[in-house]
């Protein structure tokens, strides 16, 4: 059996897996539309390097399963989980803010 596929079916099918891909990542564990969610069970005391595309507070969970933290995404999509109190991460959050992309959900 031989089975060929038009450009109009192969440009289809690309698509739906495209439209499906971003429908998993889309709800899977660190965004959901706009709003973060994620659970940093532990957190970065030291500086991370390279670029940061987004960053955003989160809080402790109530039940103390996952950390207070500062979700950083980086221009490579990696994210990393930044411990609050660090001397670091204190200066960062300057920059960030001095350079027009201050964290999210900072008070």
């Amino acid at each position: 059996m031989h089975l060929s596929l038009t450009s109009s079916q192969t440009i289809c099918l690309f698509y739906a897996v495209a439209f499906l891909s971003s429908c998993v990542i889309g709800h899977g564990v660190f965004f959901n539309d706009s709003k973060v969610k994620t659970c940093c069970r532990s957190t970065t005391p030291g500086p991370i390097n390279g670029e940061i595309s987004r960053c955003t507070y989160v809080p402790e969970s109530k039940k103390g399963r996952c950390k207070e933290a500062y979700v950083l995404t980086m221009t490579n999509h990696s994210k990393h989980c930044a411990k609050v109190d660090s001397t670091w991460m204190i200066s960062k959050l300057e920059e960030l803010k001095n350079s027009g992309k201050p964290c999210e959900g900072t008070h």
